[in-house]
């Protein structure tokens, strides 16, 4: 499982083709939230980002097949060429169990927070990937 940072919509959308791609069969989630979300981890449930600095969004992907030392590497190999290629700003990587636990915590507890500030009601539904910046605050 790896949490990366990304300055706009176009890089989550960028690096979700990339992942596509490079991962293949392997990839099995591939999610995002934005930084308001990841400030609400925070204030509302004191739960810290694990990366180092700040971005405009961020990107969970987890990938996993038959072969755990292939797909590490094939993953390892993914992350770095995207942050040599400037697609990603931090990124952190975990196979450990419990970091694993603490990756996925900072995607799946934003509901949990948010709720701190009231009633939540959410929708689990599916949109094409074309046309999300404008309705996402991007640039």
């Amino acid at each position: 499982v790896a949490l990366l940072g990304c300055a706009s919509y176009e890089g989550v959308l960028l690096l979700f083709r990339e992942a596509r791609r490079h991962l293949g069969e392997i990839l099995s989630a591939f999610e995002f939230f934005d930084a308001g979300s990841a400030d609400v981890l925070q204030e509302r449930l004191n739960l810290s980002s694990p990366l180092a600095s700040k971005s405009a969004f961020y990107v969970l992907i987890e990938a996993g097949g038959s072969n755990a030392a292939h797909d590490e590497e094939k993953v390892s190999t993914f992350l770095e060429s995207m942050l040599e290629e400037g697609h990603v700003e931090d990124g952190t990587m975990a196979t450990e169990p419990s970091k694993v636990k603490n990756l996925w915590a900072s995607r799946e507890r934003i509901t949990e927070a948010l709720t701190h500030d009231g009633y939540v009601y959410k929708y689990d539904v599916s949109l094409p990937l074309r046309g999300r910046e404008p309705r996402l605050g991007g640039a």
